[in-house]
């Protein structure tokens, strides 16, 4: 879903920095204020319109970094978990999506050698 929410949004700013360079101005902030001048009453809806997509992508910023620092908190133990599993064999394994040893199983010797 964040893929899509991801993509929807870069074609939006590529049909506006469209919009805005077939009417002369840049897509930048300041062809955005240049386009609102130009507009006149309509232009002051549009800054209104823009503050409030500011805002919205603002609070998504802000909330995809909480998110991420909550999955960064919950994978600590097992990334811990992992550190001991490996100082414990003495070896590196990787470790696949089900948290399976990948390759061959370790290999037990029972008895001196």
């Amino acid at each position: 879903m964040r893929l899509a929410q991801s993509r929807a949004l870069d074609l939006y700013a590529a049909r506006r920095a469209a919009f805005f360079h077939a009417q002369g101005f840049g897509a930048d902030p300041q062809g955005l204020a240049a386009y609102a001048v130009a507009a006149g009453a309509a232009g002051r809806r549009l800054l209104e319109a823009w503050a409030r997509v500011t805002d919205a992508a603002a609070e998504a910023r802000y909330l995809n970094e909480q998110n991420g620092a909550l999955i960064r908190c919950a994978s600590r133990p097992s990334t811990g978990s992992f550190a001991h599993l490996e100082a414990a064999t003495g070896r590196t394994t990787l470790y696949t999506a089900c948290v399976r040893a990948s390759g061959p199983p370790p290999q037990r010797v029972f008895g001196p050698d």
